[in-house]
């Protein structure tokens, strides 16, 4: 595994909640990482992931607003 230096991985997904969940489990298998931030609609469909709640996502300018306005204040 490698182990990168104070590393936080990030999702956003308000609509393929099981390929979202496997690509940050698959991710993690490969990369340790310090922190895991999961931004989604549906907290119930990450499993033992910590979910910041946020509305659908329905146009780019959501998800800007997510990684541009929520995710700094997190980080």
């Amino acid at each position: 595994m490698t182990k990168l230096n104070t590393a936080t991985v990030v999702i956003v997904d308000t609509q393929s909640y099981s390929l979202g969940k496997y690509a940050l489990d698959r991710t993690l298998q490969s990369f340790a990482a310090d922190e895991v931030m999961v931004f989604s609609d549906r907290p119930d469909a990450w499993g033992p992931y910590g979910v910041t709640a946020v509305e659908t996502i329905s146009a780019l300018s959501d998800y800007n607003r997510i990684i541009l306005n929520s995710l700094p204040d997190r980080l």
